[in-house]
C-alpha cells in the first residue's frame, strides 16, 4: 500500500519493457522485407517447447497491459489481417487429467470457468473442495460478473496468478511475485500464503501430485517424468520435475497442431500456447477456423479426459486471443 513503493515497482517494470523491448525491437527490422524475423529454435528448450530468439518474443508479458501495448505496435500490412488462436488453459487441462485432480477435471468437463471457480473459493475465504458449498458460491460470482460487477471482475482477475502459478508449485515468496510480475498485483506474505492455502484445498489432487514428486526426490534423488506423448525426462529438481511433464506435454500438442496445418497458412509466430497466421483479409476467418480446428484436433489426440477449447480472434495487431 505504500505509494513510493508501487512507483519504484511500476518504473522497475516500464524500465525492462523499455529497455527490452521497445528500444531493441526497431534494430531486429529487416530492411529489405521490412519484417522482423525471428529466430525459432525448435529444439531450445529442456521441456520441449519451442522458444523464439532474436527478438525473444515468448518473454513479453501478454497479461501487462503495459506488455500488451508493446504487442499491439505489430500491425499487419494492409490488405492483411493477422489469424490469432490459443490452446485455452491448456497447462491446467493437462494438469486436470495427467495428475488426477477430480475437482479442476469436473469444473472443465462441466464447461465452467477454472479462474471464477478459483475466484468464488478466495472470494469467500473458502477452505473446501465439497461442491455443495462450491457450487452456489460459483453461481453468485457468475451472475455478478454479467452484471458486470467490478469488484467480481476484480475477483476473477486476481484469480488467475494463482491457477498459473500454484500448479508448478510456487511458494509463497514466488507466488507474490508472479502476481506482481505478470499481473501487477501487490499482496503481502500473509495475503499471499491465504490465497495459497485456498487454492491447495480447492485443488487437493495438485498438491498430492507435488508431494508425491518431493517425495520420490527425497529418496530416488533422480526421478523420471513423462508426457502424454510419451517422451521421457530424468529430473534431479522439484520444479524441473514439475514443468516437464506438463510443459513438455503442452508443446507437443502445438507442434503437432503446426504439423498438421503445414504450409496450406502461412504461420509467421508461435509463442507459448498461441499460433499466428498472416492471410488476406478476405481469406483471414477461413484461415482463423481452419487453424483453431488443427489446435482442437492437436489436443484431442492427447487429452482424452478433458475437454480442449480454442479461443481465436482476427485482428489488424497481435493482441491476445483469449
Amino acid at each position: 500500500d505504500n505509494p513510493l513503493v508501487a512507483a519504484i515497482l511500476k518504473w522497475k517494470k516500464l524500465e525492462t519493457l523499455v529497455t527490452k523491448y521497445t528500444s531493441k525491437l526497431p534494430l531486429f527490422v529487416n530492411p529489405v522485407t521490412t519484417y522482423i524475423h525471428c529466430d525459432y529454435k525448435n529444439t531450445r528448450t529442456t521441456t520441449g517447447r519451442g522458444a523464439v530468439g532474436d527478438p525473444p518474443l515468448q518473454q513479453m508479458p501478454a497479461r501487462d497491459p503495459d506488455g500488451a501495448r508493446i504487442r499491439g505496435s505489430f500491425k499487419a500490412p494492409p490488405g492483411y489481417a493477422f489469424a490469432i488462436a490459443d490452446l485455452s488453459m491448456i497447462e491446467l487441462r493437462i494438469m486436470a487429467e495427467k495428475w488426477n485432480e477430480r475437482n479442476m477435471s469436473k469444473a472443465l468437463i462441466d464447461g465452467l470457468d477454472l479462474h471464477t471457480l478459483t475466484a468464488a473459493a478466495i472470494k469467500n475465504k473458502v477452505m473446501s473442495s465439497d461442491w455443495l458449498v462450491l457450487g452456489p458460491l460459483y453461481d453468485a460470482l457468475v451472475a455478478a460478473i454479467q452484471a458486470e460487477d467490478k469488484a467480481a471482475k476484480a475477483a476473477r482477475r486476481n484469480a488467475k496468478p494463482a491457477n498459473f502459478g500454484l500448479g508448478y508449485g510456487a511458494g509463497v515468496d514466488k507466488f507474490i511475485w508472479i502476481a506482481w510480475k505478470d499481473y501487477g498485483l501487490l499482496w503481502t506474505p500473509e495475503e499471499g500464503r491465504q490465497l495459497r492455502n485456498i487454492w491447495h484445498a480447492l485443488y487437493p489432487g495438485i498438491g498430492q501430485h507435488h508431494r508425491e514428486i518431493g517425495a520420490r526426490l527425497r529418496v530416488e534423488k533422480v526421478i523420471c517424468v513423462e508426457t502424454l506423448g510419451g517422451r521421457k525426462r530424468y529430473c534431479r529438481g522439484y520444479s524441473e520435475a514439475l514443468n516437464a511433464d506438463i510443459q513438455g506435454t503442452a508443446g507437443e500438442i502445438i507442434k503437432r497442431a503446426q504439423n498438421i496445418i503445414g504450409n496450406d497458412l502461412r504461420q509467421v509466430l508461435q509463442v507459448h500456447d498461441e499460433l499466428l497466421v498472416l492471410e488476406r483479409e478476405d481469406q483471414v476467418q477461413y484461415a482463423l477456423d481452419y487453424m483453431c480446428s488443427a489446435l482442437k484436433q492437436a489436443g484431442r489426440e492427447f487429452l482424452t479426459k478433458v475437454p480442449v477449447e480454442v479461443s481465436g480472434v482476427v485482428a489488424d495487431s497481435w493482441i491476445k486471443a483469449g
